[in-house]
């Protein structure tokens, strides 16, 4: 069993944009391999505490069929920064997974609140 570790890091610029860093990290002695079936690494939902689920990033967009591999040396790691698209005020949940085959899906979540 390979040991990868997630972690989820919330960032906001001064202008307002929230950007969430998501990390993948081979914390074992050996290398770790990822497989995938598309072009999609990730997904990601976010969840208004009022109205379910406003956002999902893989709605409306499509992901090449292809066979893919991504190798983690140990101590390495990956790092996605995804920015948050347009949300009204309030308090949101944003939650991201893996899709890769192996059943990795190493899922974070973290609430925050839109001003």
């Amino acid at each position: 069993m390979q040991n990868l570790r997630s972690s989820l890091i919330l960032n906001e610029s001064p202008d307002g944009n929230l950007t969430f860093t998501y990390e993948i990290k081979n914390v074992g002695s050996e290398m770790a391999i990822l497989h995938f079936n598309t072009s999609q690494i990730y997904e990601y939902e976010i969840f208004n505490k009022d109205h379910g689920r406003v956002y999902r990033y893989s709605d409306g967009k499509y992901f090449l069929q292809v066979l893919k591999e991504i190798r983690i040396l140990p101590s390495e790691s990956l790092s996605y920064d995804i920015k948050i698209p347009p949300l009204e005020k309030g308090e949101f949940t944003f939650t991201i997974w893996l899709v890769a085959q192996d059943g990795y899906q190493l899922k974070q979540s973290q609430r925050f609140n839109v001003r």
